[in-house]
């Protein structure tokens, strides 16, 4: 019987190696990150770096995979500045994980969700017609399996997870204490430490010679701050993500959410902003006649869900960017998320934050309001 290769998606790296003993059983491993990961990954165990928000990458990193092992606990893009509320950015994970696995041919996901974090996840993974089983780990004692619509129990061993972590008492102040030290370490203020916190805390209660080791360590040594950058890592580049979702008119696509935008935005900024598109398909946004933003439509990258632009020039964009816009249809098709990856503004930070990123935000807000009013 040929061995099968799983993937373990999602969550820190801290909780995808208290996974690796279990999965690697069943054959080779591929664990996805969004870091890079110098040490050997052991036999049968192979790190495959890749942005998580970006669909090609994670399409190109399960390639090869016969079952993904989703972790739903809440890691946010590494970009510097995220415009995005958390169910946003776990509905772009979700589908990316689920259209990647459906475009590598995946017939099953296992999906381990944390508390509350499973209905509408499962909603998204399930939208690809792919087989999906719901693990409710961490603090949840039991498993359920979610075949498209209908729910079966299911033992931990089924699904290769076994999880012997219990419910555990803890002081309510056991998150604070640790908040400082986290961001003097990591070097990431504007990152909630929150999410790498629990992330060990439940690592270090479902080993409890690892909680025994740490109790040993200075906070001062190299090995305890090694463990923390690697859960939350560092800024290399002074990039924006933004994530918006909407709610699309009857019979109204991702396409029609494209092409309204552009209109709508010379239709409340005239006569301060107007729009032109070429032949080529490329969008230029002028503020005073000044070309600011420059959108080039990728029909490699787009099909009738999903819109796709390079921000490929202009005032208000670095030159040789990656940044792209993305309108995507998700879970039920009425709903579009609106995203901004990767984009490096050309304006100095402090001015940036204060000015065009509040902007954005704002128009943001009163294309919700636009689409709404839309039959």
């Amino acid at each position: 019987m040929k061995e099968k290769t799983v993937a373990i998606i999602g969550g820190t790296d801290a909780t995808k190696y208290d996974l690796l003993n279990c999965v690697q059983k069943s054959g080779k491993t591929v664990v996805v990150s969004d870091r890079t990961i110098e040490e050997d990954g052991g036999e049968g165990i192979a790190w495959c770096k890749a942005n998580l928000f970006s669909l090609t990458e994670v399409k190109r990193a399960l390639k090869g995979v016969d079952v993904v092992v989703y972790l739903t606990q809440r890691v946010g893009p590494t970009a510097r500045l995220i415009q995005a509320k958390d169910d946003d950015l776990d509905v772009v994970l979700a589908d990316n994980v689920a259209q990647a696995a459906a475009l590598n041919g995946i017939k099953q996901i296992v999906c381990v969700s944390g508390d509350g974090q499973g209905q509408e996840i499962e909603h998204v993974l399930t939208s690809y017609g792919i087989g999906v089983t719901t693990v409710q780990a961490g603090w949840i004692a039991g498993a359920k399996r979610l075949v498209h619509s209908s729910r079966e129990e299911l033992a931990y061993k089924e699904v290769m997870i076994e999880t012997k972590l219990k419910r555990r008492k803890l002081s309510k102040t056991t998150p604070h204490l640790k908040k400082m030290w986290i961001r003097v370490l990591t070097n990431t203020p504007s990152v909630p430490p929150e999410p790498i916190i629990c992330a060990l805390i439940q690592s270090l209660l479902s080993q409890p010679e690892r909680l025994t080791r740490m109790s040993d360590m200075s906070l001062n040594s190299e090995t305890t701050k090694k463990l923390v950058v690697k859960q939350a890592g560092t800024y290399q580049k002074s990039d924006v993500c933004s994530i918006q979702r909407i709610q699309l008119p009857e019979h109204r696509d991702a396409a029609w959410a494209a092409n309204r935008y552009i209109h709508w935005l010379e239709e409340i900024g005239s006569p301060f902003l107007r729009t032109t598109t070429c032949e080529d398909k490329e969008t230029t946004i002028y503020l005073l006649h000044i070309p600011v933003l420059c959108l080039r439509h990728s029909e490699e990258h787009s099909d009738e869900g999903r819109m796709f632009f390079h921000i490929s020039g202009g005032l208000f964009a670095k030159k040789r960017g990656q940044g792209y816009l993305e309108f995507r249809q998700v879970i039920d098709d009425q709903t579009c998320i609106i995203a901004i990856h990767e984009y490096e503004p050309s304006l100095p930070w402090f001015l940036y934050v204060r000015t065009q990123a509040t902007a954005h935000e704002v128009v943001m807000a009163l294309f919700r309001m636009h689409v709404r009013k839309q039959k």
